[in-house]
Parts: structure tokens; sequence; C-alpha cells
């Protein structure tokens, strides 16, 4: 494996190294497993150390394999995400729950654990929206989204890949597609369309990227007239009646993109026992001052919850302003970030 800005002779024979010789030395034959920690855990031990960590499949093993030259797959827990690099395709399938125990290593600046196909076993979701600018360190190994404008002509990287800019305001991101994913069969993919991408924040080299797993982690945003469909509003939460200290996730401030134009939008976030949490909103309803619509808390799928007694809130209103809102662990205070007013009741931006 090679950087790929390098001439392509030196590019071809670094690349033969790949992360699946690494794997097949990470747990000597017979050796004992080390006790299971958390990924965030293991993210801060130092390369070459043992670990062992459970969590849910993000990737199909292989998704990344034009530049990886393996058979690898991300995995993710409530504290954080990492890659697994394995040599022979595990078998697992997306939101698996499996535990891994491998040699912590770096590929390249990218954190990774190196393990073999005996060293894994399914065990007895979260995508995160963020800026495009925010990708780094704190996201890195953990499946995000972004949206935003797509700023340059697709770019062919062979024999890895394809390189995507999207950039939502907050600073351009690479966005680094695997030859799986075939860009150029994707007509729409040009400068000045926007895209929603979701995938493994990751790094090569100096710089961060976003690895789609699939091309349906490229989905394209629906323009009316140079402007959206429907109004994408940012919600915020805090943990302060000022609205001034955010809440984090992953280490970062907990900002919620919601899409007005879904029948049911859903999302789930990590509470401070480690719980996933998932909640729905449906309905929206956007009025000049303020965003309404159904909540369902403890529900992905705008239903009432099975696991929770909590019971939806019909009607539910926000705004710019910040306001205390009622959750399992007492509550956090929540507002709309630059939230303005569509022109009509039904969210469709007419400005």
């Amino acid at each position: 494996m090679t950087i790929r800005s390098i001439a392509s002779f030196i590019g071809a024979t670094l690349r033969g190294i790949s992360l699946a010789c690494i794997a097949s030395t990470a747990l000597a034959q017979g050796s004992e497993p080390p006790a299971a920690i958390s990924i965030a855990e293991a993210r801060s031990a130092s390369p070459g150390t043992l670990v062992s960590v459970s969590g849910r499949v993000m990737s199909a093993p292989g998704a990344f394999a034009s530049w990886s030259f393996d058979k690898g797959f991300l995995i993710q827990d409530q504290t954080a995400g990492i890659y697994v690099s394995v040599a022979d395709d595990p078998g697992f399938e997306l939101n698996d729950r499996v535990t891994v125990s491998g040699m912590l290593s770096s590929y390249y600046q990218l954190l990774i654990i190196a393990a073999d196909s005996g060293s894994l076993a399914r065990a007895p979701e979260n995508r995160m929206r963020i800026p495009t600018g925010s990708i780094g360190e704190e996201t890195e190994g953990s499946l995000v989204s972004v949206e935003g404008a797509i700023t340059r002509a697709v770019v062919d990287d062979p024999p890895y890949g394809f390189k995507l800019y999207v950039d939502d305001g907050s600073g351009e991101l690479l966005v680094f597609l695997s030859t799986l994913i075939d860009a150029p069969s994707i007509k729409w993919l040009r400068a000045g369309q926007s895209v929603r991408v979701t995938g493994m924040s990751g790094q090569f080299q100096d710089h961060y990227e976003l690895n789609p797993r699939s091309r349906q982690d490229i989905q394209r945003v629906e323009t009316s007239g140079g402007r959206k469909t429907h109004e994408y509003v940012r919600l915020a939460m805090f943990s302060d009646a000022a609205c001034e200290k955010p809440l984090l996730q992953i280490g970062l401030p907990f900002i919620v993109t919601m899409d007005t134009g879904q029948a049911c939008f859903s999302f789930s976030y990590t509470d401070p026992a480690g719980l996933a949490v998932p909640t729905s909103h449906a309905n929206f309803r956007c009025e000049k001052d303020k965003l309404l619509y159904d909540k369902y808390p403890f529900s992905s799928e705008c239903k009432l919850s099975t696991t929770s007694n909590a019971e939806p809130t019909k009607g539910y209103s926000i705004s710019n302003t910040c306001q205390f809102a009622a959750s399992h662990t007492g509550g956090v205070y929540e507002k709309l970030v630059g939230y303005q007013y569509p022109g009509n009741a039904a969210c469709v931006d007419s400005r």
C-alpha cells in the first residue's frame, strides 16, 4: 500500500503490503484474548497492544478493499468506532453485534485493529450527522453522515477509487469512493449538486476523509429551481438553560439535521449511562417562528415504543429560542439553529 499522491510505480509496490499481512500476526497461536474493553479505551491504548472489543458492524466486510486489500469492516459501540482489518471474509452483515480481538495498529495513521478470522465472533447504530468541517480525530472510526454541495468534479485516483469533495460551509471534506461504488456510473455527481453521504470517518496520512460503504450511502438531495425541495432543520442539544454548553456525542456538539420531507425521520443518541436511545419525528409543519412535529421517544419507527412507557407528543413545538425538554434522564435544553420560515406549512422551500 502507498501514499496516493506519489509515483504509481512506487505506489504499486507499497500498496502490496496489505493490512491483511498485519492481521496474520495479530494474535499468537493459542494465546488468550485480553479482557473486553470499550472501543474508546482501545483507541487510547498504544499501538502493538492486544485488545478485545465488541460492537455493531457498520460496513460490509471488504467494502474498502480497493485501497485496503483486505476484508475489513467498521465496528462501533456507544463510545467510539474503529476499523478492523482481517484477511478473510468473516461473513458478518450490517448491524451484526460482534466481538473482535486483535492487535492495535496504525495503517498510514488510520488506527485499526488487526485481527484474524479465529478472533472474530458474533456476540449473544448509530449514525451521526455532523458538519463537513468537523470530520477529524474525534470522529475517526465512527459511522457519520454529512450533507453539502459537491465543490469539484469527481477525480479518478486509479486503481484505488475516486475523490469527491463536499462542503456545507464549515469546510471542504474529501469523500473517498472505493471502486465498488463505481462513481462514473452516478451521472449526477457533479459540482454544485447537493448530496448526503454516510460512511466511515477515516484518515489517510495527514488528512481526514469520509469512506462510504456502498452506493446506497450516497444520496442525491433533490432540488427545485436551484433550492432544496424540503427544509433541513438543525436541532441542537445543551446542558444549560442558556443553551451555551453543548451536549456532546463522540466529542462533538450534539446537532441533528432533520429532513422535514421524510414521513418518519429517526435518529439516536447515547445517554450518560451508555444506552443508545432511538427517537423519531413525523408530521412536520413549518410556522413563521417555530417548527411543529409529532415526537416519538424510544422509537425509530414513529410508533408507540415497545420498550418504554414514554408517550408520543403530538404537535411538539420548538424554535430558535432555548427551551427545556424532558427526558428519561431528567431533561436537556434544546433549540433550533438558524431556522427560517420557508414560506408555507408544508416546509417546502419557496423562498
